[in-house]
């Protein structure tokens, strides 16, 4: 139960649910443990966090919390109920997000890997005493697939922010309807690249659902008409209730699937690999880019080779290979 548990993210939040069974039940003191752990982790991240928000602040660069810390502290009752393994930051540009970069290095951050374009972003590392190593992912792309490239600007997600206070004086996150529909999107190319469905990532979802108002809804709903996502946002909305039961009512549903009719996107095949890099290069605006797109793909980095593979000590050419072999097994 505990490795599922971890595996699904979803340790702290089974923990709080256990915390009725007697003192001493095995299976109770496990899930506390295991969950204190795990909450000691997220408090060394969150102050490693806000002195990261307040250096960039210092240096005029304004960013957005994403995905787990960003719902950790809008969504959950207590954020060390949110599972997260790293900080998201999204920035206006790639100069802005290399500038970050900077910052952080200057102030103990290390490493500033740079995944490249396929990814979008730098990956910085920061460790307090005793801890593993705290990751930070400045982003300068909502999205890393150009089927997804045009959907919400810097600007607007900006400007519809919210604070999060309990964080930082400086915290921003996104509004409640760009993060469902970021966490749907997100969650449609998890189902394609590897880790699926995730149940801390459904109950995101199902949250939510619950805590948002009409008006809310509303917006969700023009957004997705908007960028054509209806179908991939009813998709997953369906996915949560499925796992956690009701979070939206059943207007909501109705509205998402009319506005989900006839999109390019066909959802039946979201977890379909070769579908969704076919959908992807067709979004690709010219020749030239679908070439520089498929060359990424098939030789990016080689920081970026050893950061996926794990293979530290290995040289390009080995990594390459290995890239060959994992990208012939999607393909058969």
């Amino acid at each position: 139960m505990l490795d599922a548990a971890q595996l699904e993210g979803v340790v702290a939040l089974v923990a709080d649910r256990l915390r009725r069974m007697p003192a001493g039940d095995p299976v109770r003191d496990a899930f506390q443990q295991a969950s204190r752990a795990a909450a000691i982790q997220g408090l060394l991240r969150d102050t490693e966090c806000r002195r990261a928000l307040a250096l960039l602040e210092a240096d005029g660069l304004p960013a957005l919390l994403l995905k787990g810390t960003a719902v950790a502290w809008w969504l959950y009752a207590e954020p060390y109920l949110r599972t997260r393994a790293d900080v998201d930051l999204l920035f206006a540009s790639p100069a802005q997000t290399e500038r970050a970069a900077r910052v952080l290095r200057q102030h103990g951050f290390s490493g500033g890997f740079h995944f490249g374009e396929p990814a979008h972003e730098v990956t910085m590392r920061t460790r307090v005493a005793g801890s593993q190593p705290l990751e930070f992912d400045l982003h300068w792309s909502l999205f890393n697939a150009p089927l997804f490239a045009g959907v919400f600007p810097f600007e607007e997600l900006l400007a519809d922010s919210i604070p999060l206070p309990g964080l930082a004086p400086t915290a921003r996150g996104l509004s409640p309807p760009h993060a469902f529909i970021h966490a749907c999107i997100h969650r449609a190319k998890n189902l394609h690249f590897g880790p699926g469905d995730r149940l801390k990532w459904l109950y995101d979802l199902h949250l939510m659902a619950r805590c948002m108002s009409g008006a809310e809804w509303e917006r969700v709903l023009v957004l997705c008409r908007r960028h054509g996502v209806g179908g991939i946002c009813l998709e997953g909305l369906q996915k949560a209730q499925d796992s956690f039961g009701d979070g939206a009512s059943a207007a909501v549903i109705a509205a998402l699937a009319q506005a989900g009719t006839g999109e390019k996107i066909d959802v039946r095949r979201l977890a379909d690999w070769r579908y969704m890099q076919w959908m992807n290069f067709k979004a690709l605006p010219t020749h030239a880019a679908r070439l520089h797109w498929v060359w990424q793909r098939l030789f990016p980095p080689t920081g970026y080779l050893r950061e996926i593979y794990g293979e530290a000590a290995a040289g390009r050419g080995a990594l390459l290979l290995e890239r060959v072999r994992r990208l012939g097994q999607r393909l058969e």
